[in-house]
């Protein structure tokens, strides 16, 4: 046996070895490190007002920035502090909770960024929506490349998905559709897997792990959609390739089904497990909301509102659709899906690509046209609108021929309508969002044209400068950075986290926290219930209220009956000190009793919401209550509750409204009046709560009006009749009756219904009944031997 080395092994070839790895790593980090590179600085630049501070500001958003923000914090703390599931929590909309499943959380993001966290919330997001684009062009670059087998078609085609104008304009409206860079990755994978034998199942597992990615990296709306351009995908091949689609094919996307399956189940477990079911979206629903955020036909050739030079040329379009001047102002998520301007340079070179094409290129031309075309009529929603439709779609039936609303909607039904109807895929119910694939079709075929021309330039040098003047074009014409100071105010938001909120973190006391104002505005921004959450999440403390991206009635409730929030909500429409309540008692004595069944230890108040003096007004009355602030800086002023409850817990009397009761200018359509319009009106049966201090008689004194000429009600204390109310004049003046109860100490259930009725008590069936149309205004409660209320 030779002694020494074994056969066929060298030190002289393993450096060899170790040499060509290396010369590859280094190529491959030129050939994709320099385009990431470009990409990025193109994004700080377009950013700018981000890039110079991004640990303090976020983009403006209406909430939903503060709303992405808390959710990287969430899943971190829900995980690793108490070690729950992250896709429910009650530390927002607090007793009821959320369940997250629709709220957009993305858990990868959130566990990738945990050390951007430990700076700010803010610098997590903002690195977040930076890679977004600049991954975002990379990934398109490799698809573009291993597609047209051009590097410089392929960086025009990153740019023109990184940039496009959906793209920016959605990043405004959350992190899920900034962080779209997974979607060409996917793509590439997939089409590698299912067309080439070589490497095939390395392919497919990552095509997999790419799938997990976007989905909880990015969103699961994403990974439907990449779900269903997998379907689509296969099903043009199949057309368009007869043969392509074999065993060999199927057992690909078998295996990278395996292997998302495999990675995404502890999280879709996680999701299944939630509690609670995940609550309707905000505003519209059904086709009615599906339409809100579609794209029009025109909205493809105009460009966005948030373009930096060219939003003049579709002001016009965007404030008729939406009754709103967005010159310098925060603007609606819906005006930001609304935008999917394609860019008449990328229309060119993929039009320029088309002609130009290769015999043995147009059957990949033909498959991305095909893309392109699907998901582009998919973008368009239910019900074809050329133009647009006004703000403010109303929920229900849609009658799009007969109302008004609808004025520029054709009513010609839509295949999106079938899409709809799919389940597991058809999650994507914003059919703007299917703008992205479209964007990345369309990058493709701009490839096309951009090879096609600088197969013609002759010498290297003139190819890059015309792929520098192709990407400059697209660039300008896609700029979304605002190039004045009034629009660029609109386009950011403060996310500095007042001292006092991090002070709150280090109180090991059980207690949670409401942020005024509470409920959105009446413009619908969410704008401080979202910035309640970014606070919340620094104070590591259990919010009463919030911006869930999904809310129900419920939940909404819990919040409109503490008096201190609606009045808060006044204010802050500038409507000055208001509550219209039926219930005419000490509006302090509820806030108290709310804030003492809500644990609400600390009150914290907003001081921009309001009008200077308003704001004044409001600090007084809360010190007047809760006693002097502890906390006061530009941002906020901060109340603790604790002395207020202890004073007041179980020593007034309070009472409060219990179902559907409407205010009467619900009403002022069929008739309304002064009168008519302070009364507050249910159906059989309604209640009123009523918290004694003390066992003994009550006299319930209220106003009464009936909508018909008379009504019939009889009024049960808990479940024991104990007065009647006959109301028979439906006069501009008002009746006043007065009724005596025998109240126990606590709680004390005063149920309305009409006599003759079998149903003594409230309970959850009680919207089966009709109107017994009877309004009730101006109660108060006192004892009969004193006149303490």
């Amino acid at each position: 046996m030779t002694q020494g080395k074994p056969t066929g092994f060298s030190c002289g070839g393993m450096s060899h070895e170790v040499q060509r790895i290396a010369g590859s790593f280094g190529k491959k980090t030129v050939e994709y490190g320099l385009p990431f590179a470009i990409y990025l600085a193109i994004a700080l630049v377009m950013f700018w007002g981000i890039t110079q501070d991004a640990p303090q500001i976020l983009p403006n958003s209406a909430g939903v920035s503060y709303q992405g923000a808390w959710g990287l914090w969430w899943v971190d703390y829900a995980t690793f502090v108490l070690h729950q599931n992250p896709y429910f929590s009650n530390f927002i909309l607090y007793p009821i909770g959320a369940n997250l499943a629709r709220q957009g959380i993305a858990p990868v993001a959130a566990m990738l960024t945990w050390p951007l966290q430990q700076v700010s919330l803010a610098l997590a997001y903002n690195v977040l929506l930076f890679l977004g684009f600049a991954l975002s062009g990379l990934f398109m670059y490799m698809l573009a490349a291993y597609i047209v087998k051009n590097r410089y078609a392929a960086f025009v085609a990153g740019l023109i998905f990184a940039f496009a104008p959906v793209h920016i304009a959605q990043s405004y409206t959350g992190l899920r559709w900034a962080s779209v860079e997974f979607m060409p990755l996917f793509a590439l994978l997939f089409l590698m897997a299912v067309r080439e034998a070589r490497n095939k199942y390395r392919n497919s597992v990552l095509a997999g792990a790419a799938f997990f990615l976007l989905t909880f990296f990015g969103g699961v709306q994403q990974g439907a959609m990449m779900l269903f351009f997998a379907v689509v995908s296969f099903l043009i091949i199949a057309v368009l390739e007869i043969g392509s689609i074999d065993r060999r094919a199927l057992s690909a996307v078998a295996l990278m089904a395996v292997v998302a399956l495999a990675l995404s189940a502890p999280l879709l477990a996680l999701m299944a497990a939630a509690p609670g079911q995940a609550a309707q979206q905000q505003g519209p629903g059904g086709i009615a909301r599906e339409m809100l955020y579609s794209d029009t036909v025109a909205s493809f050739f105009l460009p966005g509102f948030d373009n930096g030079l060219f939003s003049k040329a579709s002001a016009g379009y965007y404030n008729e659709t939406y009754g709103l001047n967005y010159a310098g102002t925060a603007t609606t998520s819906a005006a930001g899906q609304k935008v999917s301007y394609l860019g008449y340079a990328a229309l060119a070179l993929a039009i320029v690509g088309a002609f130009r094409a290769r015999r043995k290129e147009r059957a990949r031309m033909a498959y991305w046209l095909a893309v392109l075309a699907v998901f582009a009529v998919l973008a368009l929603g239910p019900v074809l609108q050329l133009v647009g439709t006004r703000q403010g779609i109303p929920s229900g039936p849609v009658n799009v021929s007969g109302d008004s609303q609808y004025a520029n909607a054709s009513g010609f039904p839509m295949p999106y309508l079938l899409y709809s109807g799919v389940p597991v895929i058809n999650s994507v119910d914003q059919p703007g969002a299917f703008d992205f694939v479209a964007e990345m079709a369309l990058a493709v075929l701009a490839a096309f044209g951009v090879d096609a021309l600088l197969s013609s330039r002759g010498p290297k040098g003139n190819a890059l400068a015309l792929a520098v003047a192709l990407s400059l074009l697209v660039l300008i014409e896609y700029n979304g950075m605002p190039l004045s100071a009034s629009s660029a105010r609109g386009d950011i938001t403060n996310a500095t986290v007042p001292s006092g909120f991090y002070q709150l973190a280090g109180f090991s006391s059980n207690f949670t926290v409401l942020s005024l104002p509470a409920l959105p505005a009446e413009n619908g921004s969410y704008d401080y219930p979202g910035l309640a959450m970014l606070y919340s999440a620094a104070a590591e403390k259990q919010l009463v209220g919030g911006y869930p991206a999904a809310i129900n009635s419920s939940q909404q409730d819990a919040l409109e009956a503490i008096p201190l929030v609606v009045q808060t909500t006044y204010l802050e429409g500038r409507q000055g000190f208001e509550y219209p309540y039926p219930i005419n008692e000490n509006y302090s004595n509820l806030t108290i009793f709310w804030l003492g069944e809500y644990k609400i230890g600390i009150v914290s108040m907003s001081n921009s919401a309001f009008r200077p003096n308003d704001s004044v007004s409001l600090v007084n009355y809360m010190e007047s209550v809760f006693g002097q602030y502890p906390y006061r800086d530009s941002n906020v002023t901060i109340f603790q509750t604790a002395d207020a409850i202890k004073s007041h817990a179980g020593k007034d009397i309070v009472a409060y409204i219990v179902g559907n009761w409407t205010p009467g200018y619900a009403f002022c359509a069929q008739q309304c009046n002064s009168v008519f319009a302070t009364m507050w009106w249910g159906s059989n049966p309604r209640g009123i709560y009523l918290v004694a201090p003390k066992s003994g008689v009550m006299v319930m004194r209220t106003d009464a009006l009936s909508y018909y000429s008379h009504a019939n009600v009889s009024v049960m204390d808990n479940g024991r009749q104990v007065g009647f109310i006959n109301a028979t004049n439906i006069t501009a003046s008002r009746q006043a009756f007065s009724i005596r109860i025998n109240a126990t100490r606590g709680l004390n259930a005063l149920v309305f219904r009409e006599p003759g009725s079998s149903l003594e008590r409230l309970n959850p069936g009680y919207a089966q009944y009709p109107y017994f149309n009877f309004g009730i205004y101006n109660m108060s409660f006192t004892y009969a031997n004193d006149t303490t209320t």
